[in-house]
């Protein structure tokens, strides 16, 4: 792990990333690269919750390894409550990543001019990247429709390219779909047919009643259960 990460908040500005060379925290890792980059840092006055105090979210020296037990990730600050440096650790996924990645830490810097969440996505891609989401998942001996994740509705759609759409975009198309798109939603059903509704989520038919033109589909939604629909004026799209 060669580098770190610094995400800018603001205010006067969107939040921006930075890599940087570890430079002088080479050597450091978990517990030990927050609480140094937090005493070097942030001032020992500043208030707890203001643009002065940074985040930090490191890996241990070992995350990204085979080693037993090396998947802890420490978070660091000035605490609110005490004043002083104060870090909290964790499992998971997240610090093996982020040691593959060649990440030291991520440094969280200012404050955002309004209160609004924010999200960051890592990864070594350079030019293209492919982003993909299981259909459905088996979950207690059962096949469970999976749902993608809300972020992709909001990746920027002009960088968007795929045989697929975020969900959101399907809103885009609302009541006006064309005659021919209504005519193709009326046709060529059948049970395990896969679809992404914009309020719904992903689904699955489980049941056709009818015969084009008047068809309706029981579909079984990941989120919000068995709904009976219209393909013909619902927002739905078939994968």
């Amino acid at each position: 792990m060669d580098k770190i990460l610094r995400i800018q908040m603001g205010p006067d500005h969107p939040p921006k990333a930075v890599t940087e060379p570890i430079g002088d925290y080479a050597g450091f890792g978990g517990r030990g690269m927050t609480s140094t980059v937090v005493a070097k840092e942030v001032p020992p006055l500043c208030h707890p919750l203001g643009a002065e105090n940074k985040l930090v979210i490191a890996p241990g020296l070992l995350s990204g390894s085979a080693a037993a037990m090396s998947g802890r990730i420490s978070v660091g600050c000035k605490s609110p409550l005490t004043g002083g440096i104060k870090e909290a650790n964790s499992g998971g996924q997240a610090a093996q990543v982020l040691g593959r990645l060649g990440y030291a830490a991520i440094v969280l810097e200012g404050k955002p001019a309004e209160d609004k969440l924010c999200y960051v996505g890592i990864t070594r891609a350079q030019e293209q990247l492919f982003l993909s989401h299981a259909l459905s998942r088996r979950l207690w001996g059962q096949v469970q429709t999976a749902a993608p994740s809300q972020f992709l509705g909001e990746l920027p759609r002009e960088f968007i390219k795929g045989n697929t759409q975020p969900r959101n975009r399907v809103a885009a198309k609302g009541k006006g779909y064309a005659a021919s798109n209504r005519a193709q939603l009326t046709q060529d059903w059948k049970v395990g047919d896969r679809v992404v509704h914009d309020h719904f989520g992903m689904g699955e038919v489980s049941m056709i009643f009818g015969n084009a033109p008047k068809l309706s589909l029981a579909v079984k939604f990941a989120r919000a259960g068995q709904k009976i629909i219209d393909p013909k004026h619902e927002p739905m799209q078939r994968l």
